[in-house]
């Protein structure tokens, strides 16, 4: 997703690439070396040195980065704006990119979820700045990438189920269940969860899971499934 940003909100146009390139390691480390010098040859290589840490260097290679796809470099360069300029006017637009960078890189439902656990805890960040045109955005992808892990809690907890790991299952599908995230990510985890807690023996927590699917979901798909939950939790109870 590539919004649209006011000339203000972002640095101005790259230095020439021979002046970036000029910051080279060697460049560097020369110029910390000379840090205390007074020599007019020495000076440009420090104003070089002060170069990589300035707000709009930075921004501008994590934009360029951006801009190319190269979401893995670009977080990096986000990350060390953040760091060094925590408090400069561009710091939500820098988190914001930075959140998108985590999100492009998620991978399918059922993959390794930490590429959107980090999606989520950098948007989250975005909403701590207030004021901001990017709330909407923020709140919206937070949405998604919660119906994302929830949906690959799921996948875990339908595969400890098949491998007759109840009480791991359980703890899977009422983490989905306890955020009421509604649709067919919430009936589904309310519906698993019911099944485990029967298959666990845990009759009377399967009773109100079952009742609390119904209640959510009057219409719910898995109506005569769990009529017939109840009836075997009844029987047994005889």
């Amino acid at each position: 997703m590539h919004l649209t940003t006011s000339p203000m909100a972002i640095p101005p146009p790259a230095l020439p690439r021979l002046i970036r390139s000029a910051l080279g390691a060697g460049l560097l480390l020369f110029a910390a070396a000379c840090a205390h010098t007074d020599d007019p040859l020495v000076k440009p290589l420090l104003a070089l040195n002060e170069l990589q840490y300035d707000a709009g260097v930075l921004m501008t290679k994590a934009e360029d980065l951006y801009d190319k796809q190269e979401y893995d470099q670009a977080a990096t360069e986000y990350e060390r704006f953040l760091e060094l300029h925590p408090v400069h006017r561009w710091a939500p637009h820098a988190q914001f990119k930075l959140a998108l960078c985590y999100a492009y890189r998620m991978g399918k439902v059922g993959r390794d979820p930490t590429m959107a656990e980090k999606a989520k805890a950098a948007f989250e960040r975005v909403l701590s700045y207030s004021g901001t045109r990017y709330e909407e955005v923020a709140r919206a992808k937070l949405a998604e990438i919660n119906r994302y892990l929830a949906q690959a809690d799921l996948s875990v907890g339908r595969y400890y189920f098949k491998q007759g790991r109840y009480p791991a299952a359980i703890e899977r599908f009422r983490r989905v269940a306890d955020q009421k995230l509604g649709g067919t990510v919430s009936e589904d985890a309310a519906y698993w969860l019911a099944v485990a807690y029967e298959r666990d023996g845990q009759t009377a927590q399967a009773a109100d899971a079952a009742r609390a699917l119904l209640d959510a979901f009057p219409q719910s798909r898995y109506a005569k499934s769990i009529e017939r939950l109840r009836a075997r939790i009844a029987a047994g109870a005889s």
